[in-house]
């Protein structure tokens, strides 16, 4: 029998906010936008990479109006052109520390007012060939600050497919070899060679847009916001707190002495990684001194200027290909050193038949044919990377290899040029590149005698021995 002290307990149903159908549908409204984040970057991603490679190509269709405008030589010219894709490659490290101090949007931003304020000055301003090294160098240098922020922004997005979204963003490198060119042409034949520059400059200004797309995911975006006010309430006054992310940025950079300078580790211990570098430097020295002098060498077979340009849009198509080929031969597995090396005895025959032959249909076919071969191979070994080097070298690996091929751009134009100046003619730089590939293609061979196996390293006490 209950006393008369006790009091019955009412238990509290709990309360159910009722949500309207308005605030409903803002709700899946915002978060139908936070799930197009992810292909808001990936289309910012291949458009930049749409433009990047398309003005590469674009700098080909000006090449001789330019050396006869500034009363220069095609090898200085040639190294002008090349000093952009080479300061691309080679700046990375500079891109890499400035993003431990501002944000990868911000990045991004400065570097596409860079590149197309690049192509602007040298329109306005070219009167010498030193100010053609001075615009395509800024220009250069703004390709590096796009491109590392927008490759982070996708891989923070696509986490579990960044294989996959790169590829797919790759095949937009020959689709701007494809457009670009002919619009610069355009461009040239109605505003002429100065105002074709600005315009073309106009157009990569859009990187800007590129830059601004830039975004993270939304849950990191919310813990870094969090993070920060966390370490904002928690700052005791005339002191400096760091949070984890800029503990973990500093800890980087301060490790970039180990990390980065013993490039030679990644040699000494993977020893068909030898192999993968060397093809990959031939490969880029040919593909750069095939962008810029195709047209001129179109030229010099007798074609008009018209159809010179329109070589270009045949190789873009065939390095589209050669991608897309690389792509399925991944998916079933089938690639292997001989898929990625053959190809260079195609291109190198290529080369060689095109330089005795003045038709335009057979040399669309045969620039054709080099882009599929040079997309193939591209592709097949930037692929192949990952599965002869072990995870610790990887990073090693990567730098070692942009930066020696930075060096191989440098030299394509250079020597490229110079090859022109001494023989006259655009054809011997297609036959020296058709030596190039003979001469390393043998090498494949020793590539498949060579052990297979990949030795994972082990990353313990890398701090005392940087070379192990």
């Amino acid at each position: 029998m209950a006393s008369g002290h006790d009091k019955p307990q009412t238990v509290r149903a709990p309360q159910v906010t009722e949500r309207s159908p308005r605030h409903e549908e803002k709700i899946a409204r915002v978060e139908c936008f936070r799930s197009m984040d992810k292909w808001i970057v990936f289309a910012s991603v291949c458009f930049r990479i749409l433009l990047s490679s398309g003005s590469l190509k674009s700098n080909g269709v000006i090449l001789d109006d330019l050396v006869h405008e500034l009363n220069s030589s095609h090898s200085l010219v040639a190294w002008a052109f090349s000093l952009q894709s080479g300061i691309a490659f080679m700046a990375t490290p500079i891109t890499r520390m400035l993003l431990t101090v501002l944000s990868n949007r911000k990045i991004g931003i400065m570097g596409g007012l860079l590149v197309g304020t690049g192509y602007v000055y040298c329109g306005l301003f070219a009167v010498s060939v030193v100010h053609v090294f001075v615009g395509y160098a800024l220009s250069g240098f703004g390709f590096a600050l796009a491109i590392l922020p927008s490759y982070l922004a996708l891989k923070e997005q696509f986490v579990e497919n960044f294989s996959t979204a790169t590829a797919a963003s790759a095949m937009f490198h020959y689709f701007g070899m494809s457009i670009l060119p002919p619009v610069m042409k355009v461009f040239q034949d109605h505003y002429g060679l100065y105002n074709s520059l600005i315009l073309l400059g106009a157009i990569l200004w859009n990187l800007v847009a590129c830059g601004v797309a830039i975004r993270l995911p939304h849950d990191k975006q919310t813990s870094l916001e969090a993070e920060t006010s966390l370490t904002e309430r928690k700052k005791p006054e005339g002191e400096k707190v760091f949070s984890n992310t800029e503990v973990k940025s500093q800890r980087e950079s301060s490790s970039i002495g180990v990390k980065w300078l013993p490039f030679c580790s990644s040699l000494v211990h993977h020893k068909t990684f030898v192999f993968l570098l060397i093809f990959s430097v031939v490969g880029v020295y040919v593909l750069t001194s095939w962008v810029i002098f195709l047209v001129s060498f179109g030229t010099t077979q007798g074609l008009l200027a018209k159809y010179s340009v329109l070589l270009s849009t045949a190789g873009g198509l065939g390095g589209l290909g050669g991608k897309l080929l690389g792509a399925i031969l991944f998916h079933l597995r089938k690639m292997n050193p001989y898929i990625c090396c053959f190809p260079f005895l195609i291109t190198g025959l290529t080369f060689l038949i095109s330089i005795f032959t003045r038709n335009f249909y057979f040399l669309s076919v045969l620039t054709f044919l080099a882009g599929l071969t040079q997309g193939l191979t591209s592709s097949g070994l930037y692929g192949t990377m990952p599965l002869i080097v072990c995870k610790h070298h990887f990073p090693q690996a990567i730098a070692l290899l942009s930066f020696i091929e930075g060096i191989a751009v440098q030299c394509s134009g250079i020597f490229s040029g110079l090859i022109h100046d001494l023989f006259g003619s655009s054809r011997y730089v297609f036959g020296f590149n058709a030596i190039l590939c003979f001469a390393v293609s043998p090498l494949m061979f020793l590539w498949v005698l060579t052990d297979q196996t990949v030795k994972q390293c082990k990353p313990g006490g890398k701090l005392h021995h940087p070379l192990n």
